[in-house]
């Protein structure tokens, strides 16, 4: 044991100073791949599956998304503040305070349009990386199907191969071996299955690189709900103008399509915002009730509450193929659920129901203005009722109008007076002594309404 441990730190130092140990040469495999190799790449992306990958994925998105809408709102909020100032003219003693309040809302645009096209940018990265994992798992599939249909042999797909190994059969080649067709028949290996997977993932990636930013981004529902939380935050009236067409939104690029096409899609875009205009509403047409879950269909221009049009597509017996035609009644457990649009006639399943943000934002906004409606028209009603008991001065008189105070010292007289009429059947010593209790109730509660209202009468001197 003392020889084996003064030997343990001349060991260690050797491995230090020979370095990490390096791993073997990759061998290719020379034989097809057999059922357990098999079953592993099938198993591949069950057992490693990039769901967590694409939740946070998901969530970076919609972080982005929030954090664009939340400094385009900031920014309006500004603006409605300072108008709103401008027209009561507080806090404007000079022109110069009111042009500093104006250089600061200028920077501040400037930072906020920054700040959104580095979000802008960011979002685009996240879908480079969702597309990129979609690639991923398609790759694996194909590499999958291909091995077990070539009986473990990873055969290379005509995208992998070149043009000289399509040849027509009956063409002959000098040097070719006549006993090729029988070599051919024997078990081979192929293709490494990792080169073929690389291969497959190389060309996803120049075919990615090759398309322009309007045919990755363009169509991409992350990308269009960006723009569309981006835009209702800058617009947050009724009056807002329409989205811009997705062909203005890469300028660097000169847009996509001629300006027939371009002037057509502004046509329809106004005939949307028409409709759009008169269907907004946050009652369900299902339920009838406002929607707290809003979400909308993206095969038609309808929203409902999210439960009540899952229930309703749950409950169909109508089923519907990838191709979205209608399956026949007897072929049970096939294709997927749908029912028509409680509004119109198109087929909607569970896949064309999607939450719509921008949707919420406009439900809550006319939310929070009925609500600040009621207490307006509450508030305009109290005061209406409080001046109606009021007594009405005499022309020509000076006296000031009769105070809070006063008017509750009135009441309270009459309430005792009447009081004193209703006990007129019970004995004098309880009538004496509840009244009593009664008047040094009301009497302490009275001064301390006394000094509210007091506080209040010098509030309102003050303003």
């Amino acid at each position: 044991m003392p020889s084996a441990g003064r030997q343990r730190p001349s060991a260690v130092a050797d491995r230090q100073s020979r370095g990490p140990s390096r791993l073997p040469t990759y061998e290719p495999p020379v034989h097809p791949l057999n059922q357990n190799a098999l079953n592993a790449l099938h198993d591949l992306p069950q057992n490693h599956k990039l769901d967590s990958l694409k939740a946070r994925q998901r969530a970076a998105n919609g972080h982005l998304t929030q954090a664009a809408a939340d400094i385009n709102d900031r920014l309006q909020a500004k603006h409605q503040l300072a108008e709103k100032r401008k027209r009561r003219r507080e806090n404007f003693s000079s022109p110069s305070q009111s042009q500093q309040v104006d250089e600061e809302l200028d920077r501040m645009q400037v930072d906020t349009e920054e700040m959104t096209k580095k979000l802008d940018q960011k979002v685009r990265d996240v879908i480079d990386s969702r597309v990129e994992v979609d690639a991923v798992e398609k790759a694996l599939k194909e590499l999958d199907a291909n091995a077990a249909a070539n009986r473990g042999v990873v055969a290379p797909t005509q995208s992998t191969l070149g043009a000289s190994q399509f040849r027509p059969r009956n063409e002959d080649v000098e040097g070719e071996d006549e006993n090729a067709e029988g070599e051919s028949q024997a078990p081979r290996a192929g293709d490494p299955a990792i080169k073929v997977l690389d291969r497959k993932m190389k060309e996803h990636r120049d075919a990615y690189r090759a398309e322009s930013m309007f045919e990755k981004y363009a169509s991409h529902n992350d990308y269009i709900g960006f723009k569309k939380i981006v835009h209702d935050a800058r617009y947050p009236s009724d009056e807002a103008p329409p989205l811009e067409h997705a062909s203005t939104w890469f300028p660097s690029e000169g847009g996509r399509g001629g300006p027939k096409s371009r002037a057509h899609h502004d046509a329809d875009d106004g005939d949307d915002m028409q409709v759009e205009s008169e269907r907004i509403s946050i009652k369900c047409p299902i339920t009838l009730l406002p929607m707290k879950e809003p979400v909308s269909s993206t095969k038609c221009p309808h929203n409902f509450e999210k439960n009540a049009i899952l229930d309703m597509i749950s409950m169909s017996e109508e089923r519907v193929g990838e191709d979205g035609r209608l399956i026949e009644h007897g072929r049970r457990g096939i294709g997927r659920k749908a029912m028509k649009c409680p509004v119109c006639e198109v087929r909607l399943t569970a896949d064309d129901i999607q939450p719509n943000p921008v949707l919420i934002r406009k439900i809550k906004r006319i939310q929070a203005a009925q609500n600040a409606q009621e207490d307006d028209s509450d508030d305009g009603g109290d005061e209406r009722r409080s001046s109606s008991r009021r007594p009405l001065r005499e022309e020509g008189t000076s006296s000031p109008p009769p105070t809070t105070h006063a008017i509750k010292r009135e009441r309270m007289s009459q309430a005792r007076s009447m009081a004193g009429r209703e006990v007129s059947m019970v004995p004098n010593s309880q009538v004496n002594a509840s009244f009593a209790t009664d008047s040094f109730t009301v009497e302490e509660g009275d001064g301390d309404e006394d000094q509210d209202d007091e506080e209040e009468d010098g509030e309102d001197d003050e303003d």
